[in-house]
């Protein structure tokens, strides 16, 4: 049952990948752009005590949701540029998502300056035919790895935005 679910998940996601992915390079770029500087924004907006706070033990709280969303970023592009180099890049473990720790509100804004600065540096109309794998979503190139990346950033900041997932201020 657990195969069939996967296969599933992995046709209807693929899809909507394949969907969201028919935006011109400068757009997908201006989003996510705009979603890093949008998580930088509530770093700012919150104390450190909000974002370390939880609504119980199995939701990550605002700080680490903003770790895990803009930390994946970094990784995202530097697998991207090995795909661009033609570089082997190994397939991504099942056992690196959905990791993330808590940081300083300092530090948060931080990454985001410096995943910021890698973004705007990046050349988002390059291709690639090398491919390499996630776990869920099977291989992908180039493009398709900064599109998954724009959606891992806007599901993620969507989880911010839900009235009990943040603290009173």
């Amino acid at each position: 049952m657990k195969s069939v679910r996967r296969i599933f998940f992995r046709f209807f996601a693929n899809r909507y990948l394949a969907r969201r992915g028919k935006i011109p390079a400068d757009e997908l770029k201006q989003r996510t752009l705009n979603f890093i500087r949008r998580f930088q924004e509530k770093a700012q907006n919150l104390t450190q005590e909000q974002l370390d706070a939880r609504l119980n033990e199995e939701e990550w709280s605002a700080g680490e949701v903003t770790y895990h969303a803009v930390h994946s970023v970094k990784s995202i592009f530097r697998n991207c540029e090995k795909l661009r180099k033609d570089e082997d890049v190994p397939s991504m473990e099942r056992a690196a998502m959905g990791r993330t720790k808590s940081v300083s509100r300092e530090d948060l804004i931080e990454l985001c300056n410096q995943v910021y600065g890698l973004a705007e540096q990046m050349d988002f109309t390059a291709s690639s035919k090398k491919k390499t794998a996630h776990p869920l979503l099977g291989p992908g190139d180039f493009r398709r790895w900064l599109v998954i990346n724009m959606v891992h950033l806007e599901r993620h900041y969507k989880q911010l935005l839900k009235p009990a997932s943040l603290p009173a201020q």
